[in-house]
């Protein structure tokens, strides 16, 4: 395979087998040495080489039928799709190769850019519920658009997998299969989408226990996929299990009889049902460990209760019946409806789906956790293009600690967020920018490695004279000296004196006599304006007495 410019596309062989062009794109055409070449343009370019196959790895690059380009449609960052056109072009050419798509560099190449390849959102029901609980949800969240950054919203019913439609078949799910197996059908489903996709899900009640029994049997494999898990909201779920699913309970008991006087069917209670008891097999495996599988996603739970009035079965419903915390030690966020305004007390436990009552209090949150426009430390970057494009931690304000908010170092400054002292300076960037500097340019307010402009030493008189570059923003210099001995050791410095005015010829000036004793010496000079602000430092190391001893070298800059 050959390489070259476009500039330089003349120089591709006639005839190619597949020319890959890969560069910044735009709507209207390709970047090319700070001018946009148009796509038609482009395309009569390619076209004169006569390929038989032209890739065009550009974000927007769109596909011309006619002449046999492929391009993208869509943010896509061009090393990935280099990555992937590679793969399928040697695929191509060489149908029976066992080459494998390098799908880690694919992912690490795309989440360079602010989005993954897809985004989507999931609705994970509960124990009685199905999917279509969560219709007006979405409706609103729609309507709010809270949803517009999102590919699509998806839907994971454990009963359509299995083709449960009447209350009999639902019964018999529930009777015949697991949580862990509704974990697997949820994880395989996932698998099903491209490579490097982003998953957010909201889950009601026992959807969110599916949810983290997916993670903890299949993390590793859907890690290694590229499902990426941005938020996983859990409203009303069980975390720590629920008393009313203790066989020995007499509420449950009472509860069977009641259900389905209420309902038709008898979903309740069922081996699922009995599998969340608080320290049953299956909770106490699912909550042994649960940064082993949970750590990094950003979890927000939000609690309501069967408050009746004071019905003694509230105290049954969840273990502690003031919230119903997530089992994580990943970022979590916590609402919880019996003490919180924004929600009403009598918030029970459907309404978090349905929100008969709650004048539909529960979507708004909902809507704000799912957010594209996420901004968890408040620095002026949303967590995606902290995560995704510019590398920041998206929970630190300051994430290089140098005084500026990761939001002013990229929309204000320009500054890198990810180190301190973007120009190299002296100073950091948060001192520049207080100042009245430049963060970005290294000679402001001076040049510091160019202070010095002469060191000298009059051997007959031991005179040092040391002369310094004076620039606008200085107001005075400090000097400094320490001397070798003939053993090779080094004095600590000692201080020599100020300069306030420069000489005539633009200069601070600084003049001493230096001991006999000693065979070099290094000069430190300080400048600081005229708010007491050090600018910077500038070193120089001469001779004294070239007839001495001394062994070992300069000492290091301080």
């Amino acid at each position: 395979m050959k390489t070259t410019t476009f500039e330089r596309l003349d120089s591709v062989p006639f005839h190619s087998d597949v020319l890959v062009l890969v560069g910044h794109g735009q709507p209207d055409g390709l970047e090319v040495s700070d001018t946009i070449v148009p796509w038609s343009n482009l395309y009569d370019e390619i076209a004169e080489r006569h390929p038989q196959r032209a890739v065009v790895l550009a974000c927007h690059s769109p596909t011309d039928l006619e002449s046999n380009i492929v391009g993208f449609s869509g943010l896509i960052d061009a090393e990935a799709g280099a990555l992937l056109a590679a793969w399928h072009v040697q695929r191509s050419v060489d149908p029976g190769s066992q080459k494998t798509i390098p799908l880690g560099r694919v992912i690490d190449a795309q989440r360079s850019m602010l989005h993954p390849l897809d985004r989507y959102v999931y609705f994970v029901h509960g124990y009685f519920g199905n999917s279509t609980d969560f219709h007006d949800m979405r409706d609103i969240l729609l309507d709010r658009l809270y949803l517009t950054a999102y590919n699509e919203v998806k839907y994971f019913s454990y009963f359509s997998a299995y083709g449960a439609t009447t209350e009999c078949e639902r019964d018999a799910v529930h009777w015949d299969h697991t949580i862990s197996d509704f974990a697997i059908d949820f994880a395989n489903e996932l698998l099903s989408l491209p490579a490097g996709s982003q998953v957010n899900i909201v889950s009601h009640s026992l959807g969110g226990v599916i949810v983290r029994e997916m993670l903890r049997l299949k993390r590793t494999d859907l890690d290694t996929h590229g499902i990426n898990f941005g938020q996983i909201v859990t409203m009303g779920t069980p975390n720590a299990g629920t008393w009313l699913a203790d066989p020995f309970n007499i509420w449950a008991y009472i509860l069977t009889i009641i259900v389905p006087l209420v309902v038709s069917g008898d979903l309740w209670p069922s081996p699922v049902f009995w599998s969340l008891c608080p320290g049953s097999s299956f909770m106490n495996t699912l909550n042994e460990d649960p940064p082993s599988y949970s750590d990094g996603i950003r979890f927000t739970t939000a609690a309501a209760h069967d408050y009746w009035y004071g019905l003694a079965l509230t105290l049954f419903h969840h273990v502690n019946p003031y919230s119903d915390p997530i089992v994580t030690t990943s970022s979590v966020h916590s609402i919880d409806a019996w003490n919180q305004t924004t929600f009403p007390s009598n918030m029970f436990h459907p309404n978090l789906v349905n929100d008969e009552f709650g004048g539909r209090r529960t979507y708004n949150y909902v809507g704000e956790w799912l957010n594209y426009g996420d901004d968890s430390d408040g620095d002026g970057l949303l967590d995606d293009e902290e995560s995704y494009y510019y590398g920041t931690n998206p929970d630190l304000y300051d994430t290089d600690g140098d005084g500026l908010s990761d939001g002013a170092e990229v929309n204000t400054y320009g500054t890198d967020p990810n180190y301190w002292n973007t120009d190299n300076d002296a100073i950091s960037d948060g001192n520049e920018v207080s100042w009245g500097y430049d963060p970005l340019d290294a000679n402001s307010p001076i040049p510091a490695s160019s202070l010095i402009s002469s060191v000298s030493v009059i051997t007959s008189s031991r005179t040092v004279k040391v002369y310094v570059n004076h620039y606008p923003a200085m107001d005075y210099v400090k000097f400094y000296v320490k001397y070798k001995t003939k053993f090779g050791s080094w004095t600590s410095y000692s201080y020599m004196g100020i300069d306030y005015s420069p000489l005539t010829g633009g200069d601070y000036y600084r003049s001493w006599t230096h001991p006999t004793v000693y065979t070099r010496m290094m000069v430190m000079v300080k400048a600081y304006d005229s708010d007491d602000n050090w600018l910077g430092s500038d070193y120089d190391t001469s001779g004294i007495n070239p007839g001495g001893g001394g062994g070992g070298g300069d000492p290091p800059i301080e």
